[in-house]
């Protein structure tokens, strides 16, 4: 809808692009951006085909907004897959997503997709969030596809950083020192 690229923007993105495939989260995008002067390239687009498409300057960061919560994990690996050739040499992706007791892959597991996200209380959504991930879920399933995770929502192209200070705080100085694209305070 428009508020990570505000966000972005008020926190130094200059050149900021935003992808969302529904059309309404599209016009809602463009309306906020515009009442709030942010400049930024959107596309009303599948993300797989724009991550084909798409061929600028690589990503230093990449915001994936409860996203991954709404994509099959087969198609996530496709796109994680992509995702990769398309970030710069030291770019951070940050992941938001809720973070369950229980994992389960609504697909693989075969599960009903009504009941894909008990908790969603509106009929025209329910089934949509068809991924459950734990915190630990969610970063063995990053580390599969290439990824170090940083936190629990921090992950960058994967690096030989030693196993005892993945996902600490050391890691995440680490990447600071080398030229990452954190703020001091964030890594806190």
């Amino acid at each position: 809808r428009g508020e990570g690229i505000k966000y972005a923007h008020d926190h130094g993105a200059v050149n900021i692009v935003g992808v969302d495939f529904s059309i309404p989260a599209y016009e809602l995008a463009k309306q906020y951006l515009k009442n709030h002067k942010v400049t930024a390239e959107l596309y009303c687009s599948d993300i797989s085909k724009f991550l084909h498409k798409y061929s600028s300057k690589n990503f230093d960061i990449v915001l994936l907004l409860d996203v991954v919560e709404h994509i099959p994990r087969e198609e996530l690996k496709k796109i994680f897959t992509k995702l990769k050739t398309k970030l710069s040499k030291k770019a951070i992706l940050v992941i938001n997503t809720p973070v369950f007791k229980v994992d389960n892959d609504g697909f693989k597991d075969g599960i009903d997709p009504k009941s894909y996200e008990d908790s969603d209380e509106y009929d025209e959504t329910r089934g949509m969030h068809i991924n459950r991930y734990t915190k630990k879920s969610l970063n063995n399933f990053m580390v599969r596809l290439g990824f170090s995770p940083l936190s629990g929502h921090y992950y960058i192209k994967n690096i030989d950083i030693l196993g005892f200070i993945k996902n600490h705080i050391f890691s995440k100085i680490l990447c600071l020192t080398q030229g990452y694209p954190l703020r001091f305070p964030e890594i806190f």
